[in-house]
């Protein structure tokens, strides 16, 4: 159930991240089209996915335990989805 909750926060992460106006001028055009479309239902289902894996841990765990799984489990997939998105190649230095 863990690998579960923590399979629902990845995906809402990737969804915010996806309609994000970042993620969205990364997208291929076809995608673009229809991210543009569905932007507030991909936004949404994001949210009801950190909801419901928030709520199956809860429910498995009870509420101060299973809050603080949650809590866990969505900073290491933030940073993870952050790390993966930006390009951290190192930037030549410009000397005056």
């Amino acid at each position: 159930m863990m690998l579960f909750a923590l399979l629902l926060i990845g995906l809402g992460m990737a969804l915010l991240y996806k309609s994000s106006d970042k993620g969205l001028r990364k997208a291929k055009p076809n995608a673009q089209q229809l991210i543009q479309r569905f932007r507030s239902q991909l936004r949404l289902f994001a949210f009801l996915c950190f909801f419901l894996a928030g709520a199956l841990l809860c429910l498995i765990y009870g509420s101060s335990i299973g809050f603080i799984g949650w809590w866990i489990f969505a900073t290491p997939v933030t940073f993870f989805l952050i790390l993966a998105v930006n390009d951290l190649s190192k930037q030549p230095s410009k000397k005056s």
